[in-house]
């Protein structure tokens, strides 16, 4: 049986000298337990922590055994969160409960959407910090979420969020930096050009 799908892992132990069983939460095949030769590297150790985001190619020679994957990580994930023990202490518990909680090999589409909304939680909390005036708070937020999850389908929504979180804070070249990012991403919606534009006529380099 092999797949390729996105998962968070939800833990990881030790197994022989240089590899670890690691327990993910896929985004389409449920929960899965899997061996990754080299897990207990000091490249990957990182990337395994509970609640780290990856693409995961996973085999197995029938369901019911122990199957390997190999992982590519997405974004830092938890690592992003050591300033932030709160939110870190979160992400883990909400692992732990997923893995406690829920049935091997099932689909559980709600309790991933779950795990995905804990780093737009970030992004959202950026937007509120923004609008009470606490620019360098949200710019801090903001950037956690994109480092966790750079690839997020909102990660244009949090480039935008730094933006205005730079030009609060009076550096309108960075304010610009950020709302181009936000529309390379994101070019589709004419709000984040308005943005663009807004910023380059402050920053007095509007587009051609």
């Amino acid at each position: 049986m092999d797949f390729t799908d996105d998962a968070f892992v939800l833990s990881a132990r030790a197994h022989g000298d240089t590899g670890v069983v690691v327990e993910l939460l896929t985004e389409t095949h449920g929960r899965r337990a899997a061996y990754v030769a080299g897990g207990a590297s000091r490249k990957m150790k990182p990337f395994l922590q509970a609640g780290a985001r990856v693409t995961a190619e996973y085999r197995a020679r029938t369901s019911d055994h122990l199957g390997s994957a190999r992982l590519e990580p997405v974004g830092e994930g938890p690592s992003a969160l050591f300033d932030d023990p709160l939110a870190l202490t979160g992400l883990a518990a909400a692992a732990a409960v997923a893995q406690g909680a829920l049935h091997e090999r099932e689909p559980h589409p709600g309790a991933y959407l779950a795990l995905e909304a804990l780093s737009e939680a970030l992004g959202e909390k950026a937007r509120l910090l923004l609008y009470a005036g606490r620019a360098e708070e949200a710019l801090a937020c903001a950037d956690q979420a994109l480092r966790m999850t750079p690839a997020d389908p909102h990660a244009w929504l949090w480039q935008l969020w730094k933006a205005m979180a730079y030009f609060q804070l009076g550096n309108s070249g960075e304010a610009l930096d950020h709302a181009i990012s936000a529309c390379v991403r994101r070019g589709d919606y004419y709000f984040v050009h308005d943005v663009r534009a807004v910023m380059a006529a402050i920053h007095g380099d509007l587009p051609q």
